[in-house]
C-alpha cells in the first residue's frame, strides 16, 4: 500500500494508480478536489455532484447541517458539475452509463449521502475502479459514516477489493479486483 503524508499527495498521486477512464466525484464544494485531478490528468473527463446546498444534516462537532453550503459557481474547463441531491441525481445518471471509469473520489462525509451515492454507482464499481474516500477514518466517529458505508456495500455487492493507498491525514483509496 502507497502511503501519502497529505491529502492533496494523494489526490494529485492517485489517478496513476488508476486504469484510464472518467473521474466522478460527489462532494463537489468549491472544487479543490476536482482542480488538483484535473492538474494530475487534464485529459481525463471529469464529472462534479453536489447540492451545492451543504451537508443535509449534522456530521459531527463543528460541521452542521448546511456547512460546506457554496454559492459561487464552480466552473472547471473539462469537468461537467450535476447539480442536486444525491438521492435524485446519482442512480438516473450511473443507470445506463456506458463510460470506463478509473476513479470515484467520494467526499460525502455522511453515512447516508455515502451509501446513497454507492448504491448509485453500482452498476459502474467493476474491477480495475479505484475508489478514494476522503474522510474514511482518523476522526472520532468515522466507523459510522464513509467507513462504514463501504463495508456495507463491499459487503452487500459481494466486491472484492485492496487498499491501495492512504493518507495520514483521513483519505484511504480502494481498488476493486
Amino acid at each position: 500500500m502507497i502511503r501519502y503524508d497529505h491529502q492533496i499527495e494523494i489526490q494529485l498521486g492517485i489517478l496513476q494508480h488508476c486504469e484510464p477512464g472518467w473521474v466522478f466525484e460527489f462532494g463537489v464544494y468549491k472544487g479543490q478536489s476536482l482542480r488538483l485531478f484535473r492538474h494530475a490528468d487534464p485529459t481525463r473527463h471529469m464529472v462534479g455532484f453536489d447540492s451545492f446546498e451543504g451537508l443535509p444534516q449534522a456530521w459531527r462537532p463543528g460541521y452542521p447541517q448546511g456547512h460546506f453550503r457554496s454559492t459561487e459557481p464552480i466552473a472547471i474547463e473539462g469537468v461537467d458539475i450535476v447539480k442536486g441531491l444525491f438521492e435524485h441525481t446519482v442512480a438516473p445518471y450511473f443507470q445506463d452509463l456506458s463510460v470506463p471509469v478509473g476513479l470515484v473520489h467520494i467526499d460525502c462525509d455522511l453515512y447516508s449521502s455515502t451509501a446513497t451515492v454507492l448504491e448509485g454507482i453500482a452498476p459502474v464499481l467493476l474491477p480495475g475502479v479505484v475508489i478514494l474516500f476522503d474522510e474514511y477514518r482518523n476522526y472520532p466517529g468515522y466507523e459510522q459514516h464513509e467507513y462504514r458505508a463501504w463495508q456495507e456495500c463491499r459487503e452487500q455487492l459481494n466486491l472484492n477489493t485492496h487498499e491501495i493507498a492512504c493518507s495520514g491525514h483521513q483519505q484511504s483509496a480502494w481498488q476493486i479486483v
